[in-house]
């Protein structure tokens, strides 16, 4: 039903967070792949079911949690969700995003490129025994 609705150019994605740049963001990129289309991008508070600072496939997981209860919600056509946490590779802490799309109940990924976490950082959530976000707040 979603990809014939695409097909007639009505498109209401719903992404999983109320913040305005990822609503703007998500609005800029789906009028870029469908073009001659104009999307209608709402946001809703929708839990990653995550903890706070996921790890690893946690993230993955959460960005798809957010994303597979949007594209449940009524009049959307495509649900969106965003992620950010954490992961270690070769003894590096690196934060990474990752972004689902729901579409037709099928789930589609993508996710940045890693950005190594300062010592600094990785120091105070460590002395002050904080989350990676609670840290950056500190900071």
């Amino acid at each position: 039903m979603s990809l014939l609705l695409l097909y007639w150019g009505i498109m209401h994605a719903i992404i999983g967070t109320k913040n305005q740049a990822k609503i703007n963001i998500a609005t800029d990129v789906l009028a870029e792949l469908f073009p001659g289309v104009i999307p209608t991008v709402s946001g809703e508070d929708i839990e990653s079911d995550v903890p706070d600072a996921p790890c690893d496939e946690e993230t993955k997981r959460g960005a798809f949690n957010r994303a597979n209860a949007a594209a449940g919600l009524p009049g959307a056509n495509i649900g969106i969700g965003i992620e950010s946490g954490l992961v270690e590779r070769y003894g590096i802490w690196f934060e990474e995003a990752w972004a689902c799309v729901v579409i037709d109940s099928t789930p589609h990924y993508g996710y940045s490129s890693g950005l190594p976490i300062p010592p600094y950082v990785l120091a105070t959530m460590d002395t002050h025994d904080l989350s990676h976000g609670a840290a950056m707040r500190k900071i």
